[in-house]
Formats: structure tokens, sequence, C-alpha cells
């Protein structure tokens, strides 16, 4: 896949890591938080774990997210579960085992596991069996992916674009961000840094319609002056105002629909909406890992579908390489703020908002409770590693 960060310009090569983030702590001391940029910090939202062709019927993948290993299966009859990965009876990791029919069976002792996570079956015992049961997790399939919630009960599905419900799309790319997935959250809303960091002077304004607790839609409009020739060539494509919308969802997702509304020359055919979604899943030195999902309308034919992807290409190209210029050795973080800043700090606000996991790690105090207690005819494991 597509990396879009490789190039041989001398920032790309410092280190991808978040050494940064122990530093200056004496002259410069962090303001904690409770989500907002805390490695280590899980939030109940959804995170892809692998692509759904890795998971055909009757097999089983297990993964670690954050603090938690889970195991997905797909029954015979196509449905997906997750649940906890180690067996109720010694511990075996159950993506090492087998899926019969609609059950997971582990490899060691043969235990069998429904969809919900109960124990159905003991081949050494002829009665009853004993009353153990695995947690089981909401997943589900968005994008070519597998996606698991970090969480009990997810209040919604894996997002869309706000402007493209019922939307299809594909894996584009993906990266390690060395530095905490927060940063590139806030640059999408970030309406001072259009200007100094992509040269767009636009005179911004946005609101922001929350849909749910875990959900917020920004819609940003510009006016584009005429000031140099990236303003000029947007002028010349797209009339005097541009829109985007942008939707963060569970702290870790952020779904950017590009050209709401948008025409040819500002009054001619109207252009196809770009849609682009990020989901990063946080590491634990402090930066995070990125997965890139270009999203279409349900329906768009193979021309479609390429047209779009190449526009989105042009757009990456164009924005990528501004952002990320500003991410080494940064300890991201929000201090001394100007009047320009609110769109930031609100964002910052809907952040701490979000629920914390309890699959987080590398600092106990984060935990918000405990997860409680936790041969013939069947399917072949596969790989028990996450995708890399």
């Amino acid at each position: 896949m597509l990396n879009l960060f490789r190039s041989r310009n001398h920032w790309k090569k410092q280190p991808k890591d978040g050494v940064s983030r122990g530093l200056n702590h004496s002259s410069q001391p962090p303001r904690e938080r409770r989500v907002f940029n805390r490695a280590g910090v899980l939030t109940e939202s959804w995170y892809p774990l692998f692509r759904s062709r890795g998971l055909k019927k009757r097999e089983v993948r297990s993964a670690t997210l954050g603090s938690q290993r889970v195991a997905v299966f797909r029954t015979e009859s196509g449905k997906l579960a997750a649940v906890d990965a180690f067996c109720a009876h010694m511990g075996a990791d159950l993506g090492n085992g087998s899926v019969c029919g609609e059950r997971l069976r582990c490899y060691f002792h043969r235990w069998e596991y429904d969809a919900g996570g109960g124990l159905q079956k003991v081949p050494c015992l002829e009665g009853k069996v004993p009353n153990a049961r695995l947690n089981s997790y909401p997943v589900a399939e968005k994008f070519g992916h597998i996606w698991v919630y970090a969480g009990k009960e997810a209040p919604g599905p894996v997002p869309d674009p706000a402007g493209l419900p019922q939307a299809e799309g594909h894996l584009f790319g993906e990266t390690t961000l060395f530095v905490h997935h927060h940063a590139l959250m806030a640059s999408a809303i970030d309406l001072q840094h259009f200007a100094s960091v992509h040269a767009l002077n636009l005179d911004f304004d946005y609101r922001v319609e929350g849909i749910g607790d875990d959900r917020d839609v920004w819609r940003v409009r510009g006016k584009i002056p005429r000031r140099g020739l990236r303003d000029l060539a947007a002028r010349f494509l797209l009339g005097d105002t541009i829109e985007y919308h942008a939707t963060f969802s569970g702290g870790n997702i952020v779904a950017l629909e590009y050209g709401a509304g948008a025409r040819l020359f500002g009054r001619g055919p109207e252009l196809p909406k770009l849609c682009v979604l990020w989901a990063a899943t946080p590491l634990e030195n402090g930066i995070s890992r990125a997965k890139i999902f270009l999203a279409h309308p349900r329906g768009t034919g193979v021309l479609g579908k390429i047209g779009r992807t190449l526009l989105s290409l042009l757009l990456l190209a164009w924005l990528k390489d501004d952002d990320v210029k500003a991410y080494p050795h940064m300890r991201f973080q929000v201090g001394t703020t100007v009047p320009g800043d609110e769109s930031v700090l609100r964002l910052v606000q809907a952040i701490e908002r979000q629920r914390i996991s309890t699959w987080s790690y590398g600092d106990s105090a984060l935990r918000n409770g405990s997860l409680g207690n936790s041969s013939s005819g069947c399917g072949k494991g596969i790989s028990s590693s996450p995708e890399p």
C-alpha cells in the first residue's frame, strides 16, 4: 500500500518515536489532561484491526489493541464475533484454535465458545459444563476492514463522512505518526494553520453540530482571497468560497469531506466530494498508527472510483507534507493560546468528554474499572499476529 509519508526530505528521516514527550518537564511542565494527548490512553471507540479478506468463514484471528487481546472469528454462517482471546480454562490464545460451525474451539483442550463468549462444550465432561464465559465486544466490517469497539457497547456504527451516509471505501495507506494522533485531528480544524502552513489565507467561519455523545460534525467555510498562487488556483477551480466538513468520533477517528457543494469554476457542474477517513491507534511510546481510508458513494462505477482516487491523491499530496513537517520531535500540547485558537480548544473539550477504555495501558490510574470475569469438520485457524 502507498506510504503517504515516504520521501527523501531530511525532516522525514527523523526518528519516529515519542522521546520528546519526556523532555523539558522542569522548564516547560506539560499540562496533564484526562484524555487529550495522553500516551497509552484508548478511548471507547472503533479501531480497525485487520482486513476483511484476511478472515474467511470458519477462521479465527487474534490481535492486541492497547492492553487487550481479542479473538475475532467468522462463523460458518458468516457471522463475525469478537471475544477475549484467552481461554477461560488455562489461558491458551484462542487465535490458535479453530471455528466449528458457529463456535470457537480452543486448540489446547477443545473447549468451545459461542459468539457471545458463552462456554458451550468441554469434551472431557459428559455432564453440565462449568459456569464460565468470555467477554464479547462489538465488531463490524467497514471499508474492507474488521473493526472492534474498545468497550462493551458501541453507541453507534463505524462513522461515515458527514455528507456521505452508507459510504463504501478502501484502505489507501497506513503510517506511523511520530506524534500523538490528536495532533493530526487538531490540524483538521486549526483554522490559523491554513495560512501559516498551507499558505491559504482564508477568512473562515465554522459551526459545530453535535450528533451524539461521542461524535461532533464541524462545518467549515472560508472565503478564498487573491494573495498567492494557491489562492488563485483554488479560485479558478472552485470559485470564491471553499467548504469542508470534519466528523470527529471517539477521540481517534476523523472523517473529512472536502468540496461540499463545490462547483467547477464556481458556477459549473457540481464536483465530486472527496472523503477521507483516518482511524488511529495510540502506541505505548506516545506515537500513533493511523490507517487512511478513501470513501465514496455506494454504486459509484469503476471510472468514478478511479477519478475520486486520483483527485484524493492530488489533494493529499498538496496538504500532507505541509502538516507532517511539524511533527518531528514535537511534544504536542495546547499551552499558551490566542483568540484564533478557539476551534482547537473546542476540539480539546470534545475529546475530554470521551470515555476512557479499560484497554488503556502504561498507567494503571487510567483504568476506569475492570472487565469482569472474564477435530473433524472444523475450519483451520490462521495467523494470531496483528496485520503488519
